[in-house]
């Protein structure tokens, strides 16, 4: 009898660790799909200083002549996330974006698709854009 309540009490905790780490990922999934979000949207309409908050420490000066060198001209018209991809152990993500866009003096619009990473830092998701890829040129 003390077997049985053994193995229960292990199933019981077993359960219960379980879903405690799924909700914790859950939070976590949560948090980053609203940082995006906010990230994305906050780009769009021009408001750098607010996207700053979004971008990893060490991206900040790479991302500061960015908007130096296209605030005036890059203009979003559309952005769509399309998939997270995370890594194994859940603290980084892959997000694969589509923005529509155009830069003056031109305004053909153009379409790209963007591989972000995001790193999670505590409990807040950062992005850490790739600078060299054409788009932010």
């Amino acid at each position: 009898m003390k077997f049985i309540s053994l193995i229960s009490l292990l199933l019981i905790t077993v359960v219960f660790t379980s879903c405690y780490s799924r909700g914790k990922f859950a939070q976590s999934e949560q948090h980053l799909q609203e940082a995006t979000e906010r990230y994305y949207q906050v780009l769009k309409w021009k408001y750098y200083d607010r996207a700053k908050l979004f971008i990893d420490l060490e991206d900040r000066s790479d991302y500061e002549d960015f908007v130096l060198r296209l605030e005036d001209n890059l203009n979003f018209t559309h952005y769509e996330i399309k998939e997270y991809i995370y890594s194994e152990d859940e603290k980084e993500c892959d997000v694969k974006i589509v923005v529509t866009y155009y830069k003056y003096p031109s305004v053909s619009e153009k379409r790209e698709v963007l591989y972000e990473k995001w790193v999670e830092r505590g409990r807040t998701w950062y992005v850490k854009p790739d600078f060299s890829h054409d788009f932010y040129q």
